[in-house]
């Protein structure tokens, strides 16, 4: 679980990172906020275009940690994570949306909670090239009301479009191991 500390330490990063793109201007266009190596942050859209959270994604030589946060608040009362080498080997129906049922990971806590975290050893992660499928989904609560949530893709502004194929609005993202 992320505390307090760990979070203020991501908060500052971030503002560091983001406040140089914003001083250095369109001159350095070549920074892309979200490419970055080792470790993702990613929305957690409940609802098709509600922020619940975000999906921080993380890796080391060792261990891949996929950490789901609430805000606002939002509880989880479900968390639900598929990890392939390709978008293939994710469980899914005929019409190609995913079954989150037959997702490797997930957990129910028995009472809600602001933060789920999955710690993977890299040992029983799939076989890939260095770049890996994370489908994170969860079910969120917020007055009594549950929403269906999935990490979303900040950066590319996937939240209004599905990038799995069918109808449904489930999303996976792309991330590169450290």
């Amino acid at each position: 679980m992320m505390n307090v500390k760990m979070r203020s330490k991501v908060s500052i990063l971030l503002l560091a990172v983001l406040s140089f793109a914003f001083i250095a201007g369109p001159a350095s266009a070549s920074v892309n906020m979200c490419d970055f190596t080792g470790w993702n942050i990613y929305h957690l859209t409940a609802g098709r275009t509600i922020y619940s959270g975000d999906v921080i994604i993380s890796s080391d030589s060792e261990m891949m940690t996929v950490q789901y946060i609430t805000t606002d608040g939002w509880v989880f009362t479900a968390a639900h994570l598929e990890i392939q080498d390709s978008l293939a080997d994710v469980p899914q129906t005929k019409n190609g949306g995913p079954v989150i049922g037959k997702f490797t990971f997930s957990s129910t806590p028995s009472q809600p909670q602001n933060e789920i975290t999955f710690r993977i050893p890299l040992s029983l992660l799939p076989e890939n090239d260095g770049t890996l499928i994370v489908v994170a989904h969860a079910v969120v609560t917020k007055n009594g009301v549950s929403q269906t949530a999935w990490g979303i893709d900040s950066c590319e502004a996937r939240a209004l479009r599905s990038d799995f194929p069918g109808k449904n609005w489930a999303s996976y993202v792309q991330y590169r191991l450290y």
